[in-house]
């Protein structure tokens, strides 16, 4: 953790009943520097005071998901690090948002006098 300047945290669940084991991983060597339980803000306390108040503030950048608790966590521990978000939550968030709109694009054609516009655009993308 010596090293720590560019962060990645997300959790993973394990066994049933909402059972959490969050990893925080170094980019530079695509190695995991800390997992513990649970996916809370005070779920980090103790991987920020491991890696105490000096190297916190070393830490530029982060990746996360799009969930608070992360996020809180590292605005009060390593203000100076810059928050990005997780490329597959964005692209997942676009790609619903995307599919939304085509649904309702399709609703409304289905209306129109011809069936066939809507046939041609019910499986478009």
């Amino acid at each position: 953790m010596e090293n720590l300047f560019l962060a990645g945290v997300d959790e993973i669940s394990c066994r049933k009943h909402h059972n959490y084991l969050a990893l925080v991983t170094n980019h530079d060597s695509g190695k995991i520097v800390y997992g513990f339980k649970g996916k809370s803000a005070g779920s980090l306390d103790g991987f920020f005071s491991d890696l105490g108040p000096q190297r916190s503030q070393k830490i530029e950048a982060v990746t996360m998901d799009m969930g608070p608790a992360f996020a809180k966590a590292f605005r009060e521990h390593a203000p100076c690090a810059r928050i990005c978000l997780d490329p597959f939550h964005v692209v997942k968030v676009g790609t619903e948002a995307l599919e939304q709109v085509r649904k309702d694009l399709w609703r409304q054609m289905r209306k129109l006098p011809s069936p066939e516009y809507a046939r041609k655009f019910a499986g478009a993308r």
